[in-house]
């Protein structure tokens, strides 16, 4: 089975020494952060540039700590603040970030699928 490119493998010995741990095997992370910055609460503004410089902070952070991070953000926010996220500021949040360092879950797809009204969350990758 090949690993997925985005997966970074160790030994918990490449860090700690656990010479006694039964436990020691080889671990695996990804590079995926998660971030739900406005799931049930709102930006300040609905200035789509604020709301891109807002998106671009968050995802700045994340690559400080992780220079491959991809941005998992539940789509969410779209649906339960509906009068708020217009195309324009969902445009704003989703194209803040490089494109590919951000998938939307649409995690309610199955009873209110944003991807149908946001033309599939405009270009950005997506899960459903």
């Amino acid at each position: 089975m090949t690993k997925p490119s985005n997966q970074r493998c160790f030994t918990k010995n490449d860090y700690m020494n656990y010479q006694n741990d039964p436990r020691r095997s080889k671990f695996c992370y990804y590079d995926d952060e998660a971030s739900d910055t406005f799931n049930e609460n709102l930006p300040p503004t609905n200035d789509p540039k604020y709301i891109s410089q807002l998106g671009a902070a968050v995802y700045k952070a994340m690559s400080k700590g992780n220079k491959d991070a991809v941005w998992l953000m539940q789509g969410w926010l779209f649906s339960s603040d509906s009068a708020f996220w217009h195309p324009a500021q969902m445009r704003a949040l989703l194209h803040s970030v490089p494109f590919g360092k951000m998938i939307v879950l649409d995690l309610f797809a199955e009873v209110k699928p944003i991807w149908k009204k946001s033309s599939q969350f405009y270009g950005t990758p997506y899960i459903w």
